[in-house]
Parts: C-alpha cells; structure tokens; sequence
C-alpha cells in the first residue's frame, strides 16, 4: 500500500502507532518508517471494538469512535532536536520531578511550574535554546511555542549541554535535590499564571482560532489495567450520546500531543475513570464538564471511604504526616468537576468471581484498586453518568 508520509503518519497517529521517522528522512524512507501492516492491524482492532460478536455493528455504536475524528487530527510534529550552537538565550527545562513517566506529573508537576521559564524566554531576543528530556517536556514545548520566536530545542543529556551559559531555570538547585525533597518543591511552585500563559498557547497554536466542537470525551484506557470492559464502553458512549446529543469521542492516549490538547480543548464534556488521562483537562479554557469515575476501597464494600479523586489532592503535608504529591485538577476554574463512585463489590466480583468482602482482601486496598485489570460498568451506571453530565451542560 504507497501512501505519502503525510498520510502515514495520519493514519499512525489515528492508530496509536508509533512512528519514528528519522530527521533527515526524505520520500521512501520516511513512509518506510511507518509500519503500514501494524497500522491495518490496529483499524482492525478498533472495528471490532464497536461492533457486535458477530461483526455486525451495534445498536447506537455510530457514537463509539475509538480513536478521533480523521477530520480533527493532524499527522504529529516530528520532534528536531538540534545541538547547542548559536544560543543568545538557554532556558533550562529540565524537570527533576521524581515520577514524571506519569502523564499527570509531566502535565502537573512539570510542564505547568515550567512554563514560567517559557514566558521569560519570550521576553528575551534572537535564538532561544530549551533544554530538557526528549520525552518529559521537549514533545510539549514542540507544537506549544509556535512562531513568533526562534527557538531551538536540545536533549539534556547531549555534552554540549555543560557548557552553556543558562539563563532561565525553575530553580537550580533542583539538579541536586534527593527525590524526598524535590517533590514537595515543586509542589511549592505556583500554576495558576503558568496555567493561564498555557491555555493561551494552546489557543493560539493548537486551536487556531478554531470553534469548539462541543463533543463529549469518553476516556478509555488501554494499558493493563483499569480499563472499562468491552460492553461498559460502548454503554458510556451510547448514553452519552443519547443524553447530550453531542458528538462522542473515545480517548485512547496514543493520539500524539498536539491532538490530545486539541480534543481536549475543542470538548465541552468529558467522563474517565480516575486517572492520568484527566490531567489533559487543564488544556480546556473553554468552559466544560467532567465526571470522574471513582469507587471505595473498604475490605468490607461498605462503600463508606472514597478511593481517590482528581479534585481533592492537597499540595502539603495531610493530616496523617503523609505527602501528597498531587495539584487538584478542579484547580482550572473553567472545568466543572463532578464524581460518580461505583459500587466496590461491583469491581471485586468482575475481576475475580470468587473476591470476598473480608480481610482476606490485600492490606494496602488502595494500591489494590489501582492495578485492578477491569472496570465494570452496566446499563444503569452509563445511564447515571451521562444524566449527569448533562444536567452539568445545561447548567
């Protein structure tokens, strides 16, 4: 199958394909660097998923995209990292956060205190120089910085790198920070400018200018865990449609950055389960809804202590003496937050048949439930959800 780069990547990105591409490719060897096979598996993959055992589609499965409107995402910006010549002005983005492997942190913890170096390189002249890890903030700072600079980024691990004058840095002496301290500093750092500097960029080169969709993101894990069984998805989007009437999109996390800030900001809606997923909210400055789906971790299923919340994190020491190491999501003042907790023994019972309610559970419940493979969700769940969903868009 020939196709161009363009359309290859397209069709990669659509698929949650990795696609590395060389920087110097050019013609052949770039589409060489797509693997058309592992993209057709993939489409395959997400036709089954919106159809029936027999392989005819669904009843009201129009609504259950698994991966974005082709229309609404673009092939993804290769990353062009260059070496440390020619730099008038370095800002050092080097994050030292202890878990930025986690999208929440990457977002949270590192992009958002970070961006108050971006602005001071804004404000300085000729070629600015970023510095940071290819795969912590560099991807942000690629499709986030636009036009109206010339910048250049470089991986901090390149040698060059000591011998650079910086300019701007969060705080030097982060590099040298033992992981128990470094967290509870960047905890310490405002984002509530660095959030506004940020939306404003992702209005001007993401969105374009461009109106807002208004459609419902359904987020829909594929990792090993916590992910919606195959018939609670469909139910989610199903209800959703039904209820708003909007357009539902099923969220995977492999549509590259500038599309998942693009989905995200262009949404009026979203539902997923507690995760990493909710963190791409901060990129809405629209005005919108979600619902975050949550559950209970007594050993009795009592369903009397909340498991976790994305709303709820305190940035200090709690009342026990033990760090939380999170920024609450609700944070962004255009996002209205709402929860819905499904019943503990629900979940036991669809990931193991013979769980009991009894201290034979495991000790630690909360880890517990985070490696829990499957979310059940029935009929009746979808339904409660997207009524609230949209008695929030009314609103």
């Amino acid at each position: 199958m020939k196709t161009s780069v363009k359309i290859a990547l397209h069709l990669a990105g659509l698929c949650g394909v990795a696609a590395t591409v060389p920087e110097t490719c050019t013609g052949s060897e770039c589409e060489a660097a797509v693997d058309e096979t592992a993209i057709l598996q993939k489409m395959e993959v997400h036709r089954n998923l919106s159809s029936q055992t027999d392989g005819t589609p669904a009843a009201g499965d129009d609504a259950l995209s698994d991966a974005p409107l082709a229309s609404n995402l673009e092939p993804p910006k290769p990353l062009v990292l260059s070496d440390c010549k020619g730099c008038d002005f370095v800002a050092d983005m080097s994050c030292h956060f202890p878990w930025v492997k986690n999208h929440y942190h990457r977002v949270m913890n590192c992009l958002l205190p970070h961006y108050s170096v971006v602005e001071k390189a804004r404000q300085a002249s000729g070629m600015r120089c970023f510095i940071g890890h290819k795969r912590v903030l560099l991807p942000f700072l690629n499709v986030l910085l636009g036009g109206q600079m010339p910048y250049r980024l470089i991986e901090d691990g390149e040698p060059c790198v000591k011998k650079l004058k910086v300019d701007a840095i969060l705080d030097d002496k982060l590099k040298n920070a033992r992981r128990s301290e470094s967290d509870i500093v960047y905890l310490r750092f405002p984002v509530r400018q660095q959030l506004q500097e940020l939306q404003k960029d992702v209005g001007r080169y993401i969105m374009q200018g461009a109106a807002s969709e208004g459609w419902v993101v359904l987020l829909g894990r594929r990792g090993a865990s916590r992910h919606f069984d195959v018939k609670g998805e469909r139910a989610l989007a199903r209800s959703q449609r039904s209820e708003t009437r909007r357009k539902v999109i099923t969220f995977t996390g492999d549509e590259g950055v500038a599309n998942t800030m693009r989905i995200f900001a262009s949404a009026s809606g979203a539902v997923g389960w507690h995760g990493a997923g909710l963190a791409n909210s901060v990129f809405n400055s629209r005005g919108w809804c979600v619902v975050e789906m949550s559950t209970y971790k007594g050993k009795d299923c009592s369903d009397r202590t909340v498991w976790r919340l994305m709303n709820n994190f305190t940035s200090r020491l709690d009342g026990t003496g033990e760090k939380q190491k999170f920024v609450p999501l609700n944070f962004n003042p255009h996002v209205v937050w709402q929860k819905y907790y499904l019943p503990s023994r629900q979940l036991l019972l669809a990931n193991n048949p013979a769980a009991s309610c009894d201290e034979s559970l495991p000790r630690d419940m909360d880890q517990f439930l985070e490696e829990l493979k499957t979310i059940k969700v029935t009929s009746q769940n979808a339904k409660e959800v997207a009524a609230m969903l949209q008695t929030c868009l009314k609103s």
